[in-house]
């Protein structure tokens, strides 16, 4: 673990977004480097039971100005990962309260002078991360899905609060985000390969693009740490040769289950359509079992370079594959035994 001093980052630390997957590990973090932390929840119960006592949790929706600037009281340092981090928002309603929410944070962090490190994602670059090579001044492509979408809004509405509002940001675009905890690429992962279907498309061989995450946490603690880093954004990626076939047939056999199926692209983009249609009319809630934006990422040859982190933050991936693998079949053998 990298040492910090917590001399470096202003505090207290306002996290957004503390009960998710990347928000869990970067408030342990904080707390293990012995700052002085805020929590930010709807769900105070689970931040109870995650932290108890050794962090304040602020009971507060973030698109609530009162509660927004009650919780901002005297906070030096905002990390913002709130998001509804899916590819199905149908009627966009979860996502434009996201947006109204990270308005409020940035507007609100402003006023307060708080640095704030905005935690966006590779999505930004919509189809354009499937086709080329994307550092940060890579511009916006179209998105391939409402997340895509929802997250170039969220970044648009940063920048906007650091020209009108003077806001303090740094902007973070994490790639495909793994390790022990992931929702999506290994609890879904592994209940997808239980049931046998089909989880590679057209063989699965593109770059998966991963992260872990540890490794996220890393340069979210050098981006609130370094002078440098004001205004600027950094994409978060390992720079792996890992490939999709890979990955799920790394973690089939960590499940000790047969190598994963693969479907054409053909057949993946009707059966997406014909769920996602059939989602819309029955006016579902839920996430279809695939969406065609799922298809779209998962036949994306993500190439993100980090050569800005590397050379204005010093930073460098920390965990291996082969040791982030390791932890995720820990968290395996412990959670599905």
């Amino acid at each position: 673990m990298q040492t910090i001093d917590p001399g470096d980052i202003s505090q207290p630390v306002l996290v957004t977004g503390a009960n998710g997957f990347i928000g869990q590990r970067l408030v342990a973090r904080l707390l293990t480097a012995g700052l002085q932390v805020r929590v930010m929840t709807r769900s105070t119960q689970k931040s109870l039971a995650l932290w108890g006592q050794a962090v304040e949790i602020v009971a507060a929706d973030i698109a609530d100005a009162a509660a927004v600037a009650g919780a901002m009281q005297g906070i030096g340092t905002v990390f913002h990962l709130a998001a509804h981090v899916s590819d199905w928002d149908p009627g966009g309603l979860k996502n434009r309260a996201i947006h109204a929410g990270s308005r409020m944070i940035f507007s609100t962090a402003a006023a307060a002078g708080a640095r704030t490190i905005l935690v966006s994602s590779i999505a930004v670059y919509g189809e354009a991360s499937g086709r080329d090579i994307c550092p940060e001044d890579h511009p916006y492509g179209r998105p391939r899905s409402p997340y895509d979408h929802s997250k170039q809004v969220q970044e648009t509405l940063a920048w906007a609060a650091v020209k009108d509002e003077g806001l303090k940001l740094v902007v973070i675009r994490p790639a495909v985000v793994y390790g022990p905890g992931s929702k999506a690429w290994v609890d879904e992962a592994v209940k997808s390969l239980r049931a046998g279907g089909p989880l590679l498309i057209d063989g699965g061989d593109c770059n998966a693009g991963l992260v872990y995450v540890e490794n996220v946490i890393d340069m979210l603690i050098k981006a609130a740490a370094a002078p440098a880093a004001l205004g600027r954004t950094y994409n978060a990626c390992d720079g792996l040769d890992v490939s999709w076939r890979r990955y799920f047939t790394d973690l089939a056999c960590l499940a000790g289950l047969p190598p994963p199926q693969s479907m054409p692209l053909s057949v993946a983009r009707m059966k997406a359509f014909a769920y996602e249609m059939t989602w819309r009319l029955l006016r579902m809630q839920t996430r279809p079992p695939l969406t065609r934006g799922a298809v779209d990422t998962m036949v994306a040859n993500f190439r993100i370079p980090i050569d800005r982190a590397r050379r204005e933050l010093g930073y460098e991936p920390r965990v291996a594959y082969e040791e982030g693998m390791a932890a995720v079949s820990e968290y395996m053998r412990q959670t599905y035994r």
